[in-house]
């Protein structure tokens, strides 16, 4: 099932935050040029098809890093974690589950580098304050608001 993201989103205008992220096609519109697409952490958007370009043969796109990681590479970006104790981890909602709904335990199982940097800032005290969060104390230190 992740071998079926074939497409990136390529828009900064609309849903910037999705911008080189991966996505796959599962309806398509006849009429419109529109399109329901899936992004690998399960988000789901109708929209124009002129904001997706198709991965060639799998390859990444120039200035696009492969934010995917399978089993082996998740232990390694936690430490050498023991895998018992990313399980745990798992069920106790410290880590995301793997992508696409597939089963931690399943061979071909996919985290997303940035899901799993927000889960552990969530479990070890929150990610700190948001851009604009950051926007307005600034401002009220300046005095424009």
């Amino acid at each position: 099932m992740a071998g079926d993201t074939t497409y990136i989103w390529r828009w900064r205008a609309r849903l910037p935050e999705r911008y080189g992220q991966r996505c796959r096609m599962l309806v398509r519109g006849l009429t419109m040029n529109s399109c329901l697409l899936e992004f690998e952490d399960g988000y789901r958007v109708v929209t124009s098809r002129n904001g997706i370009r198709r991965v060639r043969g799998g390859k990444l796109m120039a200035g696009e890093r492969s934010r995917m990681m399978n089993r082996t590479k998740l232990r390694q970006y936690l430490g050498g974690m023991m895998w018992s104790e990313v399980l745990r981890r798992i069920d106790n909602d410290e880590l995301p589950m793997p992508l696409w709904g597939v089963a931690p335990s399943d061979p071909k199982a996919l985290w997303d580098v940035h899901m799993v940097d927000k889960a552990l800032d969530l479990a070890h005290g929150g990610a700190g304050p948001s851009i604009d969060d950051q926007v307005k104390m600034l401002d009220r230190a300046l005095g424009f608001r």
